[in-house]
């Protein structure tokens, strides 16, 4: 039997956590609830491995309904001196205008990151793996659940829809969201 490298997301584009397989998934057999389809295996199953698991164990691996994915992160909701204490350890405090901490400080509204991907197995494993980068934001905010995925054919409307996200959860429900969608908390 052939020793699998350890899990790391420098090993190839297949390293994906079995959390983010289940959330991606599940995401995606909802898409097709919805739409009263049946979701399609991915023919790259092979290419997923997750160390420590057996075959039987892998969560179902799904074909993208849309070549690109819009997804909501609810992040966790940090008291101000922690959130001061993660600015001064990491060359972060970009990721957090000042206009972003004054409002925060004030403000008790939910944290929410919204991005898009055209692999969003990848990308929200990413986000979830506190040892890497999936956003300088999400390592200030850490997650705690993946609210909504939407699907687009091009990548012109997943940006487009991106931003519609993220300035809908804005003005209608205040969230607080990462600077890369919200102009305001730039600080530009």
């Amino acid at each position: 039997m052939a020793v699998e490298p350890p899990y790391s997301h420098d090993a190839g584009p297949a390293a994906v956590s079995p959390t983010a397989l289940r959330i991606v998934s599940g995401h995606i057999e909802l898409h097709h609830r919805i739409e009263s389809t049946e979701p399609e295996r991915s023919e790259d199953d092979e290419d997923f491995w997750i160390l420590g698991m057996a075959d039987e164990d892998v969560p179902s691996i799904y074909k993208l309904p849309k070549p690109y994915a819009v997804y909501t992160i609810e992040c966790e909701h940090i008291k101000n001196v922690e959130l001061q204490r993660r600015l001064s350890d990491e060359d972060t405090s970009h990721e957090v205008s000042p206009e972003f901490q004054t409002a925060y400080a004030m403000n008790n509204a939910p944290v929410v990151y919204v991005g898009y991907t055209k692999n969003p197995y990848r990308r929200i494993d990413e986000h979830l793996d506190p040892f890497t980068t999936g956003s300088k934001f999400t390592n200030i905010f850490r997650p705690v659940d993946v609210h909504n995925i939407d699907w687009y054919d091009t990548e012109d409307e997943a940006k487009e829809a991106e931003l519609a996200t993220a300035d809908r959860l804005h003005r209608k429900q205040g969230y607080f969201l990462n600077p890369s969608v919200h102009p305001a908390y730039r600080g530009d």
